[in-house]
């Protein structure tokens, strides 16, 4: 049985040495078939996160899904059990230690590599979370938080204007652009008012002051913003 697990460990890509295989079983949702893979940990714990008390208790275990899609051909699902414990001495409720989770996500590692991965393609957000059974905000969602790209200088004269977002966070983006030169300096998730001014304060005060022209419409926030 540890040669089986063992096997579908790696063959799963799972880098993790405690985790432990239960069983697996194909399961159809949303009349897609998957592979779904019964899971546990191994490693112990042994204190309370708050209050460092060896006196714990087993509380439940819960089923936290992972979506770990077509990482070798096939839709797979991780049925991960996560234990939680009871501390006696603080009342702390707590989960297990584990490598293999963190809060609030439900993908695997892998799927998030894989993701990032396919974006270095030139092919859509829609066709990526397609191909992993996801929707396009969630692909989108994992690229922004992923990929961090260097703004451009302020130039001396710019343009500011909104457009239709497809992000999720806001209806509108806000875009600045070096007209001088006809390239994008920077696109923010909203066109909110204290969104706008945030990122202003973060550019040095030097860099703001190259600044002579700003092409823009008049509406009332961007005046404010901008002062005029």
């Amino acid at each position: 049985m540890f040669a089986q697990e063992d096997y579908i460990i790696k063959i799963l890509k799972l880098q993790d040495c405690h985790l432990r295989i239960i069983k697996v079983e194909s399961e159809k949702i949303n009349q897609i078939s998957f592979t779904v893979v019964h899971a546990t940990n191994t490693l112990p714990t042994e204190k309370c996160p708050v209050c460092k008390s060896n006196n714990i208790a087993r509380k439940d275990c819960r089923i936290r899904v992972i979506n770990h899609a077509t990482v070798v051909g096939f839709n797979c699902l991780i049925k991960y059990h996560l234990l939680r414990y009871y501390c006696k001495d603080c009342s702390k409720i707590f989960n297990e230690n584990n490598n293999f989770i963190s809060p609030r996500i439900q993908h695997s590692n892998i799927v998030i590599q894989n993701i990032l991965k396919d974006c270095k393609e030139i092919c859509s957000f829609r066709s990526i979370a397609k191909r992993y059974h996801l929707s396009t905000t969630t692909v989108i969602k994992i690229f922004t938080e992923n990929v961090k790209f260097g703004r451009l200088p302020l130039t001396e004269v710019i343009g500011v204007d909104e457009f239709k977002g497809t992000v999720g966070f806001s209806k509108y983006c806000f875009i600045i652009k070096d007209l001088l030169n006809s390239e994008i300096i920077e696109i923010l998730s909203s066109r909110k008012q204290e969104i706008i001014e945030g990122f202003l304060k973060s550019i040095p005060k030097n860099e703001r002051e190259t600044v002579k022209f700003i092409v823009m419409d008049l509406w009332k926030p961007y005046r404010t913003i901008f002062r005029f």
